[in-house]
């Protein structure tokens, strides 16, 4: 049984400006004029002092009109340099000026993101020890194994003699700096160590008690299983657990991990922020008549 990635909450805010981007009116043509020409009467007056040094590169300023003109310099045939002006419309500067809020939006947006977290199981790796985990009904003789993990240490999970038994060998960790909303993909290996493999799961992984993934395995070898969460509070319980269901299968557990996934409205704010750089780059310089 896997869980159900579901996608967190957006911004108000952050859906109106993706809204907008999305809803912006194509560019308008270049106006290229000949020598001795100016650039278009209905350009529009333009608050330049507030861009700062964002629009130098390839933006010129008519400081007797404040208005903004994409120019470059070339021969005429008369052998005088004359200019082609790209006029920058009301609409075109609201679509740059959105275009810059999105991108700031976007990259204010990192820290709180839950895939710049990384792993927040402690110890996921048993590379020297079992440290950070809670080990419940497990022998004596079993726990934390320095030698046969996926690869060097892992925890074997094994409740020990009688068998059958009834007891469910388990460890658990807390997850703590969960954001609420976000979705997280826990992930890890597993392998059978002993043990009569049947149709009854056997290996279970749950968050505060609910199983969101069970398997009963046909092959002994290791495996590696995944399942999505979506947090509801700021922290959770990890558990790992074997003999389910009376079944008395032993595992050895391996490379634990929950991380952040990427949320589809950040994702789309980045994708946004990119598309207008290109433009900015590529689309916004006039050539020359």
């Amino acid at each position: 049984m896997s869980g159900t990635a579901r996608s967190g909450p957006v911004c108000p805010g952050i859906a109106l400006l993706f809204a907008h981007c999305l809803a912006a009116p194509s560019l308008p043509p270049a106006h290229a004029l000949g020598d001795g020409a100016k650039p278009p009467e209905n350009r529009q007056n333009l608050p330049v002092d507030a861009l700062g040094p964002v629009w130098q590169d390839g933006v010129a300023m008519d400081e007797s009109e404040k208005q903004f003109s994409f120019t470059r310099a070339a021969s005429s045939t008369a052998g005088r340099a004359k200019s082609a002006f790209l006029s920058v419309p009301m609409k075109l500067y609201m679509t740059l000026k959105t275009g810059i809020l999105v991108t700031v939006l976007a990259l204010s947006y990192v820290p709180q993101s839950a895939t710049a977290q990384g792993n927040l199981v402690v110890n996921g790796g048993f590379d020297y020890d079992a440290s950070g985990w809670i080990a419940t009904n497990v022998a004596i003789t079993a726990g934390y194994d320095p030698l046969k993990g996926h690869p060097d240490g892992c925890f074997w999970l094994w409740s020990g003699p009688p068998s059958p038994s009834s007891l469910t060998p388990m460890i658990s960790q807390p997850i703590n700096g969960l954001i609420p909303g976000s979705t997280y993909l826990v992930s890890g290996d597993y392998s059978v160590e002993g043990g009569t493999l049947g149709g009854t799961p056997s290996f279970g992984v749950a968050v505060d008690g609910t199983y969101l993934f069970e398997v009963a395995p046909i092959i002994p070898t290791w495996q590696s299983f995944s399942f999505s969460y979506t947090a509801i509070a700021s922290s959770a319980v990890l558990s790992l657990a074997a003999e389910m269901n009376g079944t008395y299968v032993a595992y050895r557990v391996d490379n634990i991990f929950m991380e952040g996934v990427p949320e589809p409205a950040f994702s789309s704010l980045l994708a946004l922020g990119s598309l207008w750089l290109l433009y900015r780059r590529g689309g916004t310089r006039a050539v020359s008549a």
